[in-house]
């Protein structure tokens, strides 16, 4: 067996093949300082790298002297009014009164004493938020305060805010869409100097591109990544006994968001992993034996956390890796 390489990145994972995304922060932020707000929408699946670009953001607007506010909302904190807005508000003026009401007008209030040449404010992982921090947010967008705003979202493509992309999408040419897509062979090229050319085909292969999983996969070696490199171009069962045998580890990192769920959100994960892909709700209500709301609305939160998807009752694991993972769990 070839032993493993870990790769040394060089380079920042995330901004490597992100040239047209990071001209187009720079063209918002050019817009803020001419006078005029605008709103970025930022989409993709679960580790190609959103975050980091409203980093990048973030700091791009700073640099060009805009007040930078973020706010981030997580699968926790649903049923918490203006969850997405906490953090800005209590960062702008010690915190709103006790009521949830008065977050909207902290808000508008920070917003409006925001000194030239404007504001940003950077809000990640929509998919989770509140109602009403979504209704906020469409406000804003529909509604601008009299300085200008660079607001930005961020969520992931198998759960778009519907509400949200509607908004934005109603902004015509004041709104600009980033649609992160995977990496490319150029951009392994760049990012991985120095790894020989065949395993960065097989880190490229398997990985599917994703920015996560490259990292993740530099751990294995040359073989391990042959068997995911074929798996993940077809639907074949994963050899997640062997991956689990030797690379416990990285399976385990990359399982952390499914252990974070509730018991039957997690048992729904390892059963479908088990069975295998293009499996039915059906089967695996009957292995879990748990009831049917429980199951379908487990597998709608794996849905959401991009981990699967569900075409006419089928289940399918989004990339052989994470099946692997919940499988060997």
């Amino acid at each position: 067996m070839t032993a493993s390489r870990e790769v040394g990145f060089r380079l920042d994972p995330v901004l490597v093949g992100r040239a047209a995304a990071v001209e187009s922060l720079d063209a918002a932020v050019a817009t803020v300082r001419a006078g005029r707000s605008v709103a970025v929408e930022v989409c993709g699946e679960a580790g190609l790298g959103k975050t980091r670009i409203l980093r990048e953001l973030a700091r791009r607007a700073a640099d060009a002297g805009l007040l930078v506010r973020t706010g981030r909302a997580t699968q926790y904190e649903q049923g918490v009014p203006f969850g997405l807005f906490a953090e800005m508000v209590e960062a702008a003026d010690g915190g709103p009164d006790d009521a949830a009401s008065s977050v909207p007008a902290a808000v508008r209030r920070m917003l409006t004493r925001t000194p030239a040449p404007g504001a940003a404010l950077l809000l990640d992982d929509v998919h989770w938020a509140d109602s009403a921090s979504l209704e906020l947010t469409e406000h804003l967008l529909g509604s601008p305060p009299p300085v200008p705003v660079l607001l930005a979202v961020a969520f992931r493509s198998a759960c778009p805010p519907a509400r949200l992309v509607n908004a934005i999408a109603r902004l015509g040419p004041a709104a600009t869409l980033i649609d992160l897509p995977p990496l490319d062979a150029a951009s392994l090229d760049v990012l991985l100097v120095g790894v020989p050319r065949r395993r960065r085909e097989l880190i490229l292969r398997a990985s599917l591109g994703n920015p996560l999983y490259i990292k993740a996969l530099s751990r294995l070696d040359d073989d391990e990544l042959d068997s995911l490199a074929r798996l993940a171009h077809r639907h074949d069962p994963v050899d997640a006994d062997r991956l689990a045998g030797s690379r416990r580890s990285v399976l385990a990192g990359l399982a952390a968001e499914i252990t974070a769920q509730q018991p039957p959100v997690q048992r729904v994960a390892h059963i479908a992993a088990v069975v295998g892909d293009h499996t039915t709700i059906d089967l695996v209500r009957h292995v879990a034996g748990l009831p049917m709301s429980m199951v379908t609305a487990a597998v709608d939160q794996l849905g959401r956390l991009g981990l699967l998807d569900a075409d006419g009752g089928r289940l399918r694991y989004r990339h052989p890796l994470m099946r692997a993972a919940a499988y060997a769990r």
